[in-house]
C-alpha cells in the first residue's frame, strides 16, 4: 500500500516489487519512480489537419454574400 498527500493506492504486489526494485536500482525514492511511470504512460493530445479540398464558395466576397443573407431575412419578416 502506498500512502501520500490523504490519497492511499493499493497494488498488486508483482507491480509493487517492480517499482520498488527500479527505484533502488535508480537510487530514487518509489514516489518519484511511480510519478514517472504514469506520466510516461499519459497519452498526448495530437491536432492533424484534414483536408476539406477547395472552397465551396469564394470567400473574397463573403460581406456580399453576409448582406444578401441580411436582405432575404428583412424580407421574409425574420428580423
Amino acid at each position: 500500500m502506498i500512502e501520500g498527500m490523504g490519497k492511499t493506492v493499493t497494488l498488486d504486489d508483482d507491480v509493487a516489487a517492480h517499482w520498488e526494485a527500479e527505484a533502488q536500482r535508480e537510487g530514487v525514492t518509489l514516489d518519484r519512480v511511480v510519478n514517472d511511470s504514469l506520466r510516461k504512460r499519459r497519452k498526448r493530445f495530437e491536432v492533424h489537419p484534414l483536408d476539406l479540398g477547395s472552397p465551396k464558395l469564394d470567400l473574397h466576397c463573403i460581406g456580399r454574400v453576409l448582406d444578401e443573407l441580411d436582405e432575404y431575412e428583412r424580407i421574409q419578416g425574420k428580423r
